[in-house]
């Protein structure tokens, strides 16, 4: 299994979700950091809008990050991404229950910690 890294990022980012593309190139984001904000800025506006299925793929892409990635992606995902998603009002039970297995795992991490 090859390791994402930043340009890899980039690259997966603009083919599983090409609407990011314009954002993404405007803005010249290449920082994970910034990236993941990006990504889940769109996932949220996805949320908002009722596309579940764009709402999944996103998650499907945001999983394979967090496997795949280097250790700054995996972080920004973890602490950008999926942090920016879930304090969304639009991430209702049904979307939480339907995250992909890690991505959840995670999510289950960072809610019982708080919860401290």
């Amino acid at each position: 299994m090859t390791v994402v890294d930043e340009k890899a990022m980039y690259a997966m980012l603009l083919k599983r979700v090409p609407a990011l593309m314009r954002g993404l190139h405007m803005q010249k984001v290449h920082c994970p950091y910034k990236m993941a904000a990006f990504f889940a800025t769109f996932t949220r506006t996805l949320m908002k809008s009722g596309y579940t299925e764009a709402v999944h793929a996103c998650f499907d892409t945001a999983e394979e990050l967090l496997r795949r990635g280097n250790q700054p992606i995996r972080t920004a995902i973890e602490n950008v991404y999926l942090f920016s998603v879930s304090q969304n009002g639009y991430f209702t039970r049904e979307l939480q229950d339907q995250l992909p297995p890690l991505l959840k795992w995670e999510y289950l991490r960072q809610v019982n910690a708080s919860s401290k």
